[in-house]
């Protein structure tokens, strides 16, 4: 999925809510999050982060495949946190962090967790 997709599906759901501006920020945030929490425990090199200005918007997202809906029900979840919804920000989480989730078990399971050696002094 592109920066592109995740925004358009988004506004196709929720139309209005948020500017593109601001949905570049948290999608940032959310790349981020991919990158500090799963991303840099992982052999090999790290992916580069996408360049989230308005410029380039046809970069790839990590998630992919059955998981990359993630990302609209990302910027969903924060629309309807910023419009004060709750249950819809409610449902909205619940559906983000089941596909983060998935998502994250699946790379665990198909990539190679960095070996951390410890040394003990006696």
């Amino acid at each position: 999925m592109t920066i592109a997709d995740a925004i358009n599906r988004a506004e196709r759901t929720k139309p209005g809510e948020t500017e593109t501006a601001e949905k570049l920020l948290q999608l940032a945030a959310l790349e981020g999050r991919i990158r500090a929490e799963v991303l840099v425990h992982y052999e090999g090199e790290l992916p580069e982060m996408p360049d989230f200005s308005a410029n380039d918007m046809s970069q790839e997202l990590q998630a992919s495949g059955p998981y990359e809906g993630l990302y609209v029900h990302y910027l969903l979840m924060q629309a309807a946190q910023l419009l004060e919804e709750y249950e819809t920000y409610e449902n909205e989480r619940s559906l983000f962090e089941s596909l983060y989730s998935g998502w994250r078990n699946e790379w665990n399971r198909t990539h190679v967790h960095k070996q951390v050696r410890k040394v003990y002094k006696q």
